[in-house]
């Protein structure tokens, strides 16, 4: 029990006493946050702070610590209680030690982190041929105007302006080849989730150059068709381009069994709301058996001869991990569109 004006104890009971190590000889100079420490979530103690600020109930998941220094993680319940006249005397807390559940948690995030990483590596192996070509044309360009600057230079009057725009060239080139590798870098690399505020047309573009050329080579187009103003969304980039580049190459690969003229990839981004941005990936593939729809999220379920069945089954769960949802749908004429 906390008094709401000094925001003091006044009363704790033996199961808090046992959670957090302190007693009641310790809490006359305590005020509710003396729970808190150097890494509780500041964003979970302004909410909290606003629902005493508004004399409301409040409910959370907070990182406190014992008296000893020892974090542990806890649901915490807090109402206010009214005297007869509707006063906001004191404030009741309920406080859960749910360390367990939050380390189960952090596990099943580890794991899914590492099967996620898996499919990223495989993903990029499928593009090596393609990549290896996208690097190649860069550092070809870069020897080619290496080599000719050395005859400009050569000559018993160089032209200097000549010499400096090939030079701009070759920074040009290489800046090409460097962000290439980036971006190859930043897709195998195994880390943990960070989540920040993103701009998704951005890494609709991100993927559309990484797989330019792997498209080339099979006669496939890329279309991005990307609403301007689209609000930043919280999530982490990694693991969103992932979503994108498997729908990407899965509908690369659906067609690649479809005879005759060019297939072609569309990905849509759109603002529902203010709160909600949606990614459309469309293609002219064979389609979904509408018998299919649902089972092909489901792990190790695969139709292709060489498939493992985890691509669309680790989308779905990076979907939902950001708070979306991922779905399939039959298009209108042929191919396959999922949201």
């Amino acid at each position: 029990i906390v008094e709401a004006e000094s925001e003091q104890f006044v009363y704790m009971n033996p199961a808090f006493t046992e959670m957090t190590g302190y007693t009641m000889a310790d809490i006359p100079t305590q005020k509710l946050s003396f729970l808190q420490g150097p890494d509780t979530n500041p964003d979970t103690v302004a909410q909290l702070r606003a629902a005493l600020a508004e004399q409301v109930d409040f409910q959370g998941e907070i990182l406190n610590y014992r008296r000893d220094g020892t974090p542990f993680w806890s649901l915490m319940r807090i109402s206010p209680i009214k005297d007869s006249a509707g006063v906001v005397t004191h404030y009741a807390g309920i406080l859960s030690d749910i360390s367990w559940q939050k380390r189960s948690q952090e596990e099943r995030q580890a794991h899914h982190n590492q099967l996620a990483h898996v499919t990223r590596v495989a993903s990029m192996g499928e593009l090596t041929a393609a990549l290896a070509h996208e690097l190649n044309q860069p550092l070809t360009a870069i020897m080619s105007n290496a080599q000719a600057a050395l005859r400009f230079l050569d000559r018993e009057t160089p032209d200097v302006g000549e010499v400096r725009e090939i030079l701009q060239d070759i920074v040009a080139d290489d800046r090409r080849a460097g962000e290439t590798m980036r971006r190859i870098r930043r897709l195998v690399k195994r880390d943990v989730s960070q989540f920040r505020r993103l701009d998704v047309n951005r890494l609709v573009k991100e993927v559309q150059v990484l797989t330019r050329q792997d498209l080339v080579m099979k006669k496939l187009v890329f279309q991005a068709r990307l609403a301007p103003d689209l609000p930043a969304v919280q999530g982490d980039a990694v693991q969103l381009q992932q979503v994108i580049l498997n729908l990407v190459m899965n509908a690369s690969q659906a067609m690649q069994s479809i005879d005759g003229g060019e297939g072609c990839i569309t990905i849509t981004t759109r603002c529902l709301n203010e709160r909600t941005v949606e990614i459309t990936a469309s293609d002219s593939g064979p389609g979904i058996d509408d018998r299919m729809l649902e089972k092909i999220f489901e792990t190790f379920f695969t139709t292709k001869a060489n498939g493992l069945g985890m691509g669309l089954a680790i989308n779905r769960t990076l979907v939902e991990t950001h708070g979306g949802r991922l779905w399939a749908e039959i298009g209108p004429g042929q191919g396959a569109i999922f949201h």
